[in-house]
């Protein structure tokens, strides 16, 4: 079922309302129960060539469509303008609600969905994804403030695009930028970027927030865990 999306930069009272709601569901950075990632159905022939579904095709359009808005306000549903609630009104418009996965399960937004794409043995690692993919990324910022890079589950976005090459673009709320595409390569994980024709190609995008304790990774491709095909929830 494909849902109508109305962004505006103006909440009604009843919109604000929901769209708290959602904020304390959904926070990338409400403190979890710490989950150790475990390599999940791991599968390195994974391809693109592959005609996407329905649902795929509804997530990628809708990811394009809310670059850089203001305000996820989605068939009658507002959703929270982090991480997680990004990633939600994508595959709301695409008639999957994530949300369900909140009642029964503890922590932020990112972790809780990430335990139920678990538990639906949903999860994989590659490095060729599917547009529609769910991204999950450990140690984007200390959220324990301990010093440490040993924070699970921070951060999550969507893979909107893939090439031949590995070169995969994805769509998340950065903390400073809002909702943007970035990119990432697990082909060449350790490399920001590479010269070609004399143009500074970005490979992979940073990931670890500013202002983190220094570690040495901070790479889009170096902090990612596992990748959750939300769409066959449908």
């Amino acid at each position: 079922m494909r849902h109508n999306i109305k962004i505006s930069g103006v909440q009604t009272p009843y919109r604000a309302s929901l769209l708290i709601i959602f904020i304390m569901l959904s926070s990338c950075k409400t403190s979890p129960d710490l989950i150790e990632t475990d390599p999940i159905n791991i599968n390195n022939n994974n391809t693109n060539s592959q005609e996407l579904s329905e649902t795929q095709q509804l997530l990628v359009e809708k990811a394009h469509q809310i670059i850089g808005v203001e305000e996820l306000f989605v068939n009658n549903r507002s959703f929270s303008m982090d991480c997680s609630g990004t990633v939600m009104a994508i595959y709301w418009y695409a008639g999957i609600d994530l949300a369900q996965a909140f009642p029964g399960y503890t922590g932020g937004g990112t972790e809780r969905i990430y335990k139920f794409l678990r538990d639906k043995d949903l999860l994989y690692r590659t490095e060729l994804p599917k547009p529609g993919d769910i991204i999950f990324w450990n140690n984007t910022f200390d959220k324990n403030g301990n010093g440490k890079p040993d924070d699970y589950l921070t951060h999550m976005g969507m893979v909107v695009n893939i090439d031949e090459k590995g070169n995969i673009e994805y769509i998340h709320e950065n903390y400073r930028k809002g909702i943007i595409l970035a990119k990432m390569n697990l082909y060449k994980p350790d490399e920001y970027y590479e010269i070609i024709d004399g143009e500074k190609i970005i490979l992979n995008d940073p990931m670890r927030m500013r202002g983190s304790p220094e570690s040495k990774d901070w790479l889009s491709s170096q902090l990612y865990t596992d990748f959750g095909m939300g769409y066959l929830l449908k």
